[in-house]
C-alpha cells in the first residue's frame, strides 16, 4: 500500500527537527538522568484523510517560551507537511520546517531572537548520505555514523559556532525533557471530525480511523517517532556540541527511525504479520500461506494454484478448488448447496441441490417434495395424477390417456369437448354430422341409416363405387365405362373421365400424365399446363 512509505517520511521530520534544532543550539544532554519535563499537550485528529497531531508546551518565566509543534498526513495522497515553532510573547526564536518529496526530506531550521552565530541549518538527504548546508555554506557530503572530526564545508573554512541566551538554553532543556508518553496515545480532538472517504478500501482502521493494511501498524510507526525522539535527546551531550556533531546526530537518529519504520514493515511484525511470496497478508492465529495470501487452513482452496476463499467461506473442495459460505450444504454439480439441502439425481445424470427428502424433476431440475409426483418439470400436488409427459391433472377429471374437467369423457378414453361432440359411443370433429351413431364426413341419407361420402352423394341417393350421378334431382346413378372414374358432383358436364385424369368443366378431362392441370380462365374452367395456372 502506497501510504506507508509516506507514513515513515513524516515520523522522520518530526524526530529529526526536534534533534537537529536541539543538537545545533547546543543543549546538553537529557537522558535519564535529568529530571523529566512536564507532559505536553497533545492532540490527534483526522480530517478526511488526513491525519493531524499536534503538540504544545511551555517553558520559563514570565513571558514563558511557547513550543508549537503541527504536522499532517494524508494516507491518500501521502502528502506530508511539519511545522515547529518556539515563540516568546510575538517574537520568533526558533522554526523548523520540512518538506517531504517522493524519494527525499529537507529539514530546514531557522533561528531568531536569543541565538547569535547561525541564522540557518539546513539537513537534507542526498541518496545514502547527508549534507548539511550552514548559513549557505555546504558541508561535504558524510555518513550517518561519520566521525563528526571528519565532516568539512567545502569552502574550507571552520564551522561556525552557535550561542545562545541562558535562560533560552534553560527552556529549550525543559522543551528536550518532555515526557512524550502522553503523545503516543493522545485522544482524539473534541473538534469536529471529518470521516474518511467511504470509497477507500481500508481493510482496518486505527483508533483514530486512520487506514492501515493491519492493526497496530500505525500505532508500530508512532511508537518509532517517539523513541527516535529520545534517542537524539540522549545523543546530544554537552561536552560534544559542535556543528559537526550535531548534523551526525541528526542523521544518524534519522537512520534509526527510519530502521525502527522499516522493521515495522518487516514480515511477522505488525505491517506485515506473514509474508506470501512477497505479500504481506494477515496472520491472525493460525493463519498459513495459500499461494499468495494468508488464510486460515479450511480457507484455502485448489492444489496446483491454491487461493484463499475469502472471508465466511470454506474450502468444500479442496482438488476442484470450490469454495462454499461457512454455512453450507454438500457439493454438488461444482457448486455448493445451501445449509439444509441434499445433493440428488437430476435430469440425464445431471445433480441438484434439493431441500432435504425432495427429488429434482424434469429438464429444469424442478425440486418436488417427496409426497409430491413428479410431471416433467412440474410438481403434481395432492389428489392430482401425471398425464404424460407435462400435465398434472386432478384424479377425478382423468379420461384414458388425457386431463378432462369437462368431464366429457367418452368411453372412458376420449375427452371429447367443444367443437367436437358426442355420437352415440364416437366423438366427432366439428364438420362431422352423427348419422346412425357414427360420425360421417359426407352426408346422412336413408333417413339418417346410411353416411355416402360427398363424391358419390346424388340427391337423396348414394351412387356405388363406379358409379357418377346422372339426374341429382332423382338420385340416378349409371355405372362410368370401364377405365374411367365418376367426377366428383358439381364437376361438369363430364360424368366420367378416364383413370388417371382430372375432371374440369366444360366437359373437359385434364391429363395429369401431361403436367396438365384444371385452371380458372377467363372462359371458364380449362385444362392447360400446370406452369401456366395462376391461382
Amino acid at each position: 500500500m502506497t501510504w506507508l512509505p509516506s507514513l515513515r517520511r513524516l515520523r522522520v521530520p518530526l524526530a529529526a527537527a526536534l534533534v537537529f534544532a536541539l543538537a545545533l543550539a547546543g543543549v546538553p544532554n537529557t537522558s535519564a538522568a535529568s529530571a523529566p519535563g512536564r507532559n505536553p499537550s497533545c492532540t490527534k485528529q483526522l480530517d478526511g484523510t488526513t491525519e493531524v497531531d499536534t503538540l504544545s508546551a511551555r517553558a520559563g518565566a514570565s513571558p514563558p517560551y511557547l513550543l508549537a509543534e503541527s504536522s499532517s498526513h494524508d494516507s491518500t495522497t501521502g502528502a506530508v507537511t511539519f511545522h515547529q515553532a518556539v515563540t516568546r510573547g510575538r517574537q520568533s526564536v526558533l522554526t523548523v520546517d520540512v518538506v517531504v518529496s517522493a524519494s527525499d526530506l529537507t529539514l530546514t531550521t531557522t533561528y531568531g531572537k536569543g541565538f547569535k552565530g547561525v541564522t540557518t541549518s539546513v539537513l537534507a538527504r542526498e541518496g545514502d548520505m547527508f549534507r548539511g548546508v550552514v548559513d549557505g555554506r555546504r558541508t561535504v557530503l558524510f555518513g550517518a555514523t561519520a566521525d563528526p572530526k571528519t565532516i568539512a564545508f567545502e569552502d574550507g573554512q571552520p564551522a561556525p559556532r552557535l550561542r545562545i541566551r541562558p535562560d533560552l538554553k534553560k527552556a529549550l532543556k525543559k522543551f528536550a525533557a518532555l515526557s512524550l508518553d502522553t503523545c503516543k496515545r493522545a485522544p482524539k480532538s473534541k473538534a469536529a471530525v471529518r470521516p474518511q472517504d467511504s470509497t477507500l478500501h481500508c481493510p482496518y482502521t486505527d483508533d483514530l480511523g486512520l487506514c492501515e493494511p493491519f492493526p497496530g501498524c500505525n500505532n508500530c510507526d508512532r511508537l518509532c517517532f517517539a523513541s527516535y525522539i529520545s534517542c537524539g535527546i540522549g545523543a546530544v551531550s554537552s561536552a560534544a556540541v559542535c556543528i559537526p556533531c550535531a548534523l551526525v546526530s541528526g542523521a544518524s537518529c534519522i537512520e534509526e527511525e527510519n530502521a525502527c519504520s522499516q522493521l515495522c514493515q518487516a514480515p511477522g511484525h505488525p505491517c506485515c504479520p506473514l509474508s506470501c511470496q512477497g505479500h504481506c497478508s494477515g496472520g491472525a492465529t493460525g493463519d498459513a500461506c495459500c499461494g499468495g495470501e494468508a488464510c486460515a487452513p479450511d480457507e484455502c482452496c485448489g492444489t496446483t494454484n491454491p487461493f484463499c476463499c475469502g472471508t465466511g467461506n470454506t474450502c468444500a473442495d479442496r482438488n476442484l478448488g470450490i469454495c462454499c459460505p461457512d454455512t453450507h450444504g454438500p457439493v454438488c454439480n461444482n457448486g455448493c448447496c445451501n445449509s439444509g439441502e441434499s445433493c440428488v439425481d437430476g435430469f440425464n445424470g445431471t445433480k441438484a441441490c434439493c431441500a432435504t427428502g425432495s427429488n429434482a424433476c424434469g429438464p429444469d431440475n424442478t425440486c418436488c417434495p417427496a409426497t409430491q409426483d413428479c410431471c416433467g418439470s412440474n410438481c403434481c400436488g395432492p389428489g392430482q395424477t401425471c398425464i404424460q409427459p407435462v400435465t398434472c391433472c386432478n384424479v377425478a377429471d382423468v379420461c384414458g390417456s388425457t386431463c378432462c374437467p369437462s368431464h366429457n369423457c367418452v368411453n372412458g378414453t376420449t375427452c371429447c369437448d367443444a367443437p367436437n361432440f358426442q355420437c352415440g359411443a364416437n366423438c366427432c370433429g366439428a364438420l362431422d354430422s352423427c348419422c346412425n351413431g357414427q360420425c360421417c364426413n359426407g352426408q346422412c341419407l336413408n333417413n339418417g341409416s346410411t353416411c355416402c361420402p360427398p363424391e358419390r352423394a346424388c340427391g337423396a341417393s348414394c351412387c356405388a363405387v363406379g358409379f357418377a350421378c346422372t339426374d341429382p334431382a332423382h338420385g340416378t346413378c349409371q355405372q362410368c365405362p370401364a377405365g374411367e372414374d365418376p367426377c366428383p358432383a358439381g364437376q361438369g358436364d363430364s360424368l366420367c373421365c378416364p383413370t388417371g385424369t382430372l375432371c374440369c368443366g366444360n366437359g373437359q378431362c385434364c391429363d395429369t400424365n401431361a403436367d396438365m392441370t384444371c385452371c380458372a380462365t377467363a372462359g371458364g374452367p380449362a385444362c392447360i399446363p400446370t406452369s401456366s395456372c395462376v391461382r
